[in-house]
C-alpha cells in the first residue's frame, strides 16, 4: 500500500491508483465497461472544463467590456448632467445679475429725475423768495423815503412858518415902536434892520448847511442799508446753492459707491458660486473614477479566484486522465 498524499483522508489517492492499474481481461465485460465508461466519463469532463473555461473566460472578457463601457456611459451621463447643471446655473446667474443691473439702472434713473425735480423746486423757491424779498426791500426802501421825505417837508414848513410868524411879530412890534420913537428911533430901527437882516442871512445860512448834511446823512444810511441788505440776500443764495450744490455731490457719491458695491458683491457671488460648480464638478469626477476602478478591481479578483478554481479542476482532471 503506497503511502497517500498529506491531507487525503479519505485514501482516494491510492484507490484512484488501483483503479489506472486496474487491467481488465479480455473476457471481462463488465470491468472493460466500466473501464471504458470512466474513460468516456473523464473525455467528457475534461471537454466540459475546456469549454466551461473558454466559456468563463469569454464572459469575463464580455463582463469587463460591458461594465467599462457601463462607465464610460456612466461617465458621459454624469459630465452631461454636471454641464447641463453648470450652464443652466450660469444662465440663472446672468440672468439674475442683468435683472440686478436693470434694477440699479433704473433706480439711478429714478434717482436722478428726483433729485433734478428736487433742484428744480428749491432753485424756483429760492428764486420766488429772492423775488419776495426784493419786492419787500424796495417797498420798504418806498415807505422809509416816504417817510423822511415826510418828515423832511414838515420840519421844513413848520420851521419856515415858526420863522414867518416871527418875522411878522418883530415886524409889527418894531413897526410900531418906530412910530412911537419917532426919528431918533428911525435911525435905532435902521441900524438894528441892519444887523438883523444880517443875522437872519447867517443863520438861513446855517440852517441850509443843516439841511444839506442831514439830508446827505441820511442818504447814505440808506444806501448803506440796502447795500447791507443786498449783500445779506446775495451771501444767503450763494450759501444756499452751495450747500444744494454739496448735498448733489455728496447724494450722487452715495450712490456711486453703493452702485459699485453691488456690482462687487453681485461679481464675488457668482464667482465663489463658479467655483463651488468647478469643485463639486471635480469631486463628482473623480469619485466616479474611484468606483469604477473599484468595482475594476474587485471583479477581476473575483473572476481571478473563478479561473484557478477552474485550474485546479482542470488541473485534476489532466492528472487523473495520464493516469489511465
Amino acid at each position: 500500500m503506497a503511502d497517500s498524499p498529506a491531507g487525503d483522508y479519505f485514501n482516494i489517492h491510492e484507490m484512484m491508483t488501483k483503479f489506472y492499474e486496474y487491467q481488465p481481461e479480455s473476457d471481462d465485460a463488465y470491468g472493460s465497461a466500466i473501464k471504458g465508461s470512466f474513460q468516456a466519463n473523464m473525455i467528457q469532463s475534461a471537454y466540459d472544463t475546456a469549454n466551461a473555461k473558454e466559456l468563463a473566460q469569454f464572459q469575463t472578457g464580455l463582463s469587463q467590456d460591458t461594465m467599462a463601457h457601463a462607465a464610460e456611459l456612466e461617465l458621459l451621463n454624469q459630465s452631461a448632467n454636471m454641464q447641463q447643471e453648470y450652464n443652466l446655473g450660469m444662465a440663472s446667474m446672468e440672468g439674475q445679475m442683468a435683472l440686478q443691473n436693470e434694477y440699479a439702472n433704473n433706480q439711478t434713473d429714478r434717482d436722478i429725475s428726483l433729485l433734478g425735480a428736487t433742484g428744480e423746486q428749491e432753485r424756483k423757491n429760492i428764486a420766488a423768495a429772492g423775488e419776495q424779498d426784493l419786492i419787500k426791500r424796495i417797498n420798504e426802501g418806498e415807505q422809509e423815503r416816504l417817510t423822511d421825505t415826510n418828515r423832511v417837508e414838515s420840519a421844513g414848513k413848520e420851521q419856515r412858518a415858526i420863522d414867518q410868524n416871527k418875522i411878522v411879530s418883530e415886524g409889527i412890534e418894531q413897526r410900531a415902536g418906530i412910530r412911537e420913537s419917532g426919528t431918533q428911533e428911525r435911525e435905532n430901527i435902521s441900524s438894528r434892520g441892519v444887523e438883523e437882516r444880517a443875522g437872519i442871512q447867517e443863520k438861513g445860512k446855517v440852517d441850509t448847511a443843516l439841511e444839506r448834511v442831514r439830508g446827505y446823512e441820511q442818504r447814505e444810511g440808506i444806501k448803506e442799508t440796502g447795500t447791507q441788505q443786498r449783500e445779506g440776500i446775495t451771501t444767503s443764495g450763494e450759501q444756499e446753492r452751495q450747500n444744494i450744490s454739496s448735498r448733489g455731490t455728496e447724494e450722487r457719491l452715495g450712490y456711486e459707491s453703493k452702485g459699485g458695491q453691488d456690482r462687487l458683491g453681485i461679481k464675488e457671488t457668482g464667482a465663489q458660486q463658479r467655483l463651488g460648480i468647478r469643485e463639486s464638478g471635480s469631486e463628482e469626477r473623480l469619485n466616479i473614477g474611484a468606483r469604477g476602478k473599484d468595482t475594476r478591481e474587485t471583479m477581476g479578483y473575483e473572476n481571478r479566484l473563478k479561473a484557478k478554481d477552474r485550474a485546479n479542476q482542470s488541473r485534476y482532471s489532466r492528472q487523473g486522465a495520464r493516469s489511465f
